[in-house]
C-alpha cells in the first residue's frame, strides 16, 4: 500500500506534528520513516533547538572547567601547596555545583523553549495528531493546545505528567528497552481518562525502535486518527472545552460547501422557471 493511498484511508484532513528526541532535529531517521508511511506534505517536524542548546551547556561548562584548572595551576606554582589544595578543592566544589544545577536549569530551559515552539507550529498548522518520541513526547505532554489523538514513544517521566483530557493514545514500547522500563508505559497508560481512550502496544525491540516498518507506523497512526477523531467528536458533544472539533471539519466543510452550492443552484433554478411563468400568465389573461 501507498502512503498515498493510505493518506485517503486515514482522512484528506490528517495533519501531524512530529516532536522528536533529545539529540535529534529535523531529518532524523524517525521523521523520514513517518513521511514515508504518510507522505511528506502531511508532517510538520519543527526543530525544537535542544542540540544547540546542549551545545551551549557543553561550551560553557568547558570554558568554566579551564578557568578553574588554570587557578589552581596558578595556585599551586605561586603559592604554598596548601593554599593550592584549596584552590582544588575549592573548583572541584564549583565545578561540581555548576554541573549539577546548570544541568537542570538547562534542561528547564530547552523544555520551555521546546514547549513555546512545538505550540507555535501547532497553531500555524492546525494540527490534529501528534507523533512524539522520547523528549518529546514530553513536550507533547506539556503543550497548552486543545487535545489531539498522540502516537507517542515517551522517556522516564515524573509525576505530574498524565494522559488526561487526551482524546486518544498509543504507546509503543520496546520489550528490551534497558532505558525506559515496561512499567513506566503502564503506570502512564493508567492516567487515561476511561477505557477505550489508551492503547500499549510492546514489540520485539530496544529503546531505539528501529525494527518499525513503515506499514506498522501507518496502521497505528490511522488508528490513532481515527479512533481519536470520534473521541474528539464525543468530547465537544458533551461540552469539553479542551478539545477543538473545527481541526477535523475540513472534509465535512468541503461537502457541506458542494451540498450549499447545488442546493443555491436549484434554488436559481426554481426561481427563474417561476418567474418565467409569472411572466406569461398575465399575458394570458390578457
Amino acid at each position: 500500500m501507498s502512503s498515498q493511498s493510505s493518506s485517503h484511508g486515514a482522512g484528506q484532513d490528517l495533519r501531524v506534528l512530529f516532536l522528536h528526541e533529545l539529540d535529534s532535529a529535523p531529518g532524523s531517521e524517525k521523521q523520514r520513516l513517518l513521511e514515508k508511511a504518510l507522505g511528506k506534505q502531511r508532517v510538520k517536524a519543527p526543530n525544537l533547538k535542544t542540540r544547540q542548546t546542549i551545545m551551549v551547556f557543553v561550551l560553557i561548562f568547558l570554558v568554566l572547567s579551564i578557568c578553574l584548572l588554570s587557578s589552581v595551576i596558578a595556585a599551586a606554582v605561586l603559592a604554598k601547596w596548601y593554599v593550592g589544595l584549596g584552590v582544588f578543592l575549592a573548583s572541584a566544589v564549583v565545578l561540581l555545583l555548576s554541573y549539577w544545577f546548570g544541568g537542570k536549569a538547562a534542561t528547564h530551559y530547552m523544555w520551555r523553549k521546546a514547549i513555546r515552539i512545538a505550540e507555535k507550529k501547532f497553531r500555524e498548522q492546525r494540527s490534529n495528531l501528534i507523533v512524539a518520541t522520547s523528549f518529546g513526547s514530553v513536550v507533547a505532554l506539556s503543550m497548552d493546545v486543545p487535545k489531539v489523538p498522540m502516537y507517542a514513544r515517551f522517556m522516564r517521566l515524573r509525576n505530574g505528567f498524565t494522559l488526561h483530557g487526551i482524546p486518544y493514545v498509543v504507546i509503543v514500547h520496546g520489550s528490551g528497552d534497558k532505558t525506559v522500563p515496561l512499567d513506566d508505559s503502564i503506570r502512564l497508560l493508567e492516567t487515561a481518562d476511561g477505557p477505550g481512550r489508551s492503547r500499549l502496544e510492546v514489540i520485539n525491540d530496544t529503546h531505539t525502535l528501529k525494527s518499525i516498518k513503515p506499514e506498522e507506523l501507518r496502521q497505528w497512526v490511522e488508528e490513532v486518527y481515527t479512533q481519536g477523531k470520534q473521541q474528539v467528536r464525543v468530547l465537544a458533544d458533551s461540552g469539553a472545552k479542551n478539545v477543538d472539533p473545527s481541526l477535523y471539519e475540513w472534509e465535512d466543510q468541503e461537502t457541506d460547501t458542494g451540498k450549499t452550492a447545488k442546493q443555491e443552484q436549484e434554488n436559481g433554478d426554481e426561481g427563474s422557471s417561476r418567474g418565467t411563468s409569472a411572466t406569461h400568465e398575465p399575458a394570458g389573461s390578457v
